[in-house]
């Protein structure tokens, strides 16, 4: 019957194993289980004013929290929500009634 001999199982092995670490390097936000998945989080934060002039006062805000989402996340990091903030800049806001 056919037999391999031990060189050709040493090549083949390693052929294997480096399909594996090309699919596991080339797809960063995957592992080999879900291959191809795509990898997201979202986040609930509070939002946060910036730069409101002394001479002005925010009277009500439509919202208080927003959901951030991120769509690409590493294999390799992990996002915590502390990393993340929002907030609404009003340095440049004209007087809106």
């Amino acid at each position: 019957m056919f037999s391999l001999t031990e060189n050709q199982k040493k090549l083949i092995l390693a052929f294997f194993i480096a399909v594996l670490l090309w699919g596991y390097a080339s797809n960063q936000t995957a592992n080999v289980l879900n291959y191809g998945e795509e990898q997201a989080a979202s986040f609930l934060l509070d939002i946060e004013v910036r730069n409101l002039p002394e001479e002005y006062q925010l009277e009500s805000m439509s919202v208080e929290r927003a959901v951030v989402r991120i769509d690409y996340i590493s294999y390799f990091s992990k996002i915590n929500r502390s990393d993340l903030n929002a907030y609404v800049d009003l340095r440049n806001v004209d007087n809106v009634k």
